[in-house]
């Protein structure tokens, strides 16, 4: 079995990453190539190379990191250059932009899923049952990567009429010779949405390992979604559901990393699949994210107070002013991009503050932060001499940094808000660029290699 499913892998693969006119050209007979068995859809959600791979773009597009020119050079290829400059067109000379090719991968392995899945006929009840989680599952990963590319390749939401602007190409078949056009953002995130409500009513309370989704990361996924749209009724609904099923808190004062304070500096304190993981997913590595020359923005650096296990866990320091990051939630050098019960608390603080609720925002907050503190010495924030949605805010930055397109996302919904502080500015060899707070500039364009494959793109 296991080798069948690796052919089929093999196979789906290379027709995805050959052009529209090789793929399958000479494929083998249908019944070898299109998987047949409730298993062979498993075994293909269970490919976590593309399921389970974020985009890792918000990370060099952002600003909580830095780099010196020497490390700018540094980058292997010329599109990482360019998107440290946040250019909107990235070279593609080869046609392999991970960001845009990862992501419908995966997509295609779901529509794969969920046109065979529609075609088995469940002999029990029980298989019934499985049928249905397998179809939820493919529902949540083919959300989930609309979603990621949305927040690059389609532009910000900051009024009802950005709606009607260009969204992301929403391909539904397996079909590789139909050719998508880009349809609108309103109807990219009307798709998400649909995705996510109807994978929240297959999917299981739990599922053995976090790299499978479950109602809870449905929910979740949609709070998010909810936040990144600006309707915080709906993404604190979404939460809440959320939290009910798993709202773990990892109290970092508990790790064995606190007995053994200051720690060396490639130490990973944060265990894999640790209690707060609703949903785990990881970036692949690229030059960026492991180059010793990507430093941590210092104002961020130094955001954190005294007692704040944070500093300590998610980075060190590798020279004066210059801090590297290790506090990923995969307990390895690989960045996390999933979905975590930190993000889902935050995403109820946010929420519950714009909606006036400020008190039961505040001890949101708190619920979340005193996990993060040496035990005695976190000052809980109270209403009345503070701006509670500047402090969340501040504190989102802080918890969920290095986190997927997160930080990305926040810069294209707050900055029209007027809730950032400080400028958008890249220094590159003596030379300062600053990056102007306009809609065009917080998106890329789609590959030219994929517009001259598409003319409808």
């Amino acid at each position: 079995m296991k080798k069948h499913i690796y052919f089929i892998l093999t196979i789906l693969s290379a027709g995805v990453l050959m052009g529209c006119g090789e793929f399958l050209d000479e494929r083998p007979s249908k019944s070898i190539v299109v998987p047949n068995t409730i298993e062979d859809l498993q075994a293909l959600l269970e490919n976590s190379s593309y399921m389970n791979n974020g985009i890792s773009l918000g990370i060099v597009m952002g600003d909580d990191m830095f780099t010196t020119e020497e490390g700018w050079l540094g980058y292997h290829q010329d599109w990482e250059r360019d998107a440290y400059l946040r250019k909107k067109d990235l070279s593609d000379v080869r046609g392999q932009l991970a960001s845009w090719s990862f992501p419908y991968t995966c997509i295609f392995y779901c529509n794969v899923i969920l046109e065979n899945q529609a075609k088995l006929t469940a002999s029990s009840l029980s298989m019934d049952g499985e049928l249905g989680k397998v179809k939820g599952a493919a529902l949540f990963f083919r959300a989930n990567a609309f979603l990621e590319l949305s927040q690059f390749f389609a532009g910000p939401l900051n009024s009802p009429a950005d709606f009607q602007k260009p969204g992301i190409p929403i391909k539904l078949t397996s079909n590789v010779n139909e050719k998508v056009g880009r349809g609108s953002i309103g109807n990219t995130y009307q798709r998400i949405v649909s995705d996510l409500k109807a994978a929240a009513e297959l999917l299981p309370p739990t599922q053995p390992y976090p790299t499978q989704p479950t109602k809870a990361a449905a929910y979740g996924l949609l709070a998010r979604v909810y936040l990144i749209l600006g309707d915080f009724e709906a993404a604190l609904d979404y939460a809440e559901q959320s939290l009910s099923l798993k709202g773990n808190l990892l109290s970092y004062s508990s790790l064995p990393a606190f007995n053994n304070l200051p720690l060396e500096q490639w130490l990973y304190p944060i265990p894999q699949f640790n209690e707060e993981v609703v949903f785990h997913s990881q970036m692949g590595a690229q030059s960026y994210t492991s180059s010793t020359f990507s430093f941590v923005d210092s104002t961020l650096y130094n955001s954190y107070e005294e007692g704040d296990l944070r500093k300590n866990y998610f980075f060190f320091e590798e020279g004066p002013a210059k801090a590297l990051f290790r506090g990923s939630y995969t307990g390895t050098f690989q960045f996390f991009s999933g979905l975590a019960t930190d993000e889902l608390y935050l995403i109820k603080a946010e929420s519950l503050a714009r909606m006036g609720e400020e008190e039961e925002a505040i001890q949101t907050l708190n619920d979340l932060l005193v996990t993060r503190y040496v035990p005695g010495t976190f000052s809980a924030y109270e209403v009345g001499n503070i701006d509670v949605l500047s402090v969340i805010l501040k504190e989102r930055r802080k918890e969920l940094v290095f986190r997927g397109y997160l930080r990305w996302a926040d810069l294209r919904r707050l900055s029209y808000e007027g809730l950032l502080e400080g400028q958008l500015v890249r220094e590159v060899g003596g030379e300062v660029l600053n990056f102007e707070i306009f809609p065009d500039n917080f998106k890329v364009e789609i590959p030219q290699s994929e517009q001259q494959l598409n003319e409808n793109l």
